[in-house]
């Protein structure tokens, strides 16, 4: 039996990944890695496979300094400096592991319906929800469903076996940002993080 561990399984991408890999291989076992244990109790009755699903409370912003200031250009620089540095760590991470591990990024696209809009202001989220869906004919603009199944792919088709250390578009590998590929960034980031973990956990 596999086991595929995912984070933000309760709904959005996270779920229809967990579904796409029920569907696709009898023998996977996914573990639902949520915030709320109860959305997560009600993503299994979702899924409809209680006996191959497993809730753990897993929260990702536990930590007081992610979310300690917001200011207006607010989103924008924290948000690109953030995708910058899952790159790095991507990167970095592949090159440290072995036996048979391999990592990877991926970009699901735009997805409307996600649920990113929901602290959006009101006249924002009403765009995200009624006019970026008739968007989907665009490159880039999926449904959390089609991005769900490419997610679980990249984790569970053969296509990608020994696959580690590339930046996924869909199914389509592309080049990062230059910055991305800059080991020296990537060897900082991975010791500012553990100085950080170490610090927190004290």
């Amino acid at each position: 039996m596999r086991t595929a561990i995912i984070t933000g399984a309760s709904s959005g991408l996270g779920l229809e990944c967990a579904r796409a890999l029920l569907r696709s291989d009898p023998s996977m076992h996914v573990v639902l890695a949520v915030r709320d244990t109860g959305r997560g109790a009600e993503a299994v009755k979702q899924l409809g496979e209680p006996q191959r699903c497993t809730v753990m409370r897993m929260d990702l912003a536990s930590l007081t300094s992610v979310r300690a200031e917001q200011s207006a250009d607010d989103g924008r620089r924290r948000y690109t400096t953030s995708k910058l540095c899952n790159m790095l760590f991507t990167y970095e991470l592949d090159r440290r592991l072995d036996h048979g591990v391999t990592v990877n990024a991926f970009d699901p696209g735009l997805m409307p319906g996600s649920g990113l809009a929901r602290d959006y202001p009101p006249l924002q989220r009403l765009v995200w929800r009624y006019v970026l869906p008739a968007l989907r004919v665009l490159p880039g603009v999926r449904s959390t469903h089609t991005s769900g199944r490419y997610l679980a792919a990249l984790t569970n088709d053969a296509r990608f076996d020994g696959v580690g250390g590339e930046y996924f578009d869909g199914l389509r590998p592309i080049r990062s940002s230059a910055d991305s590929y800059d080991r020296d960034k990537a060897l900082d980031l991975w010791e500012t993080s553990e100085r950080l973990l170490t610090h927190a956990t004290k």
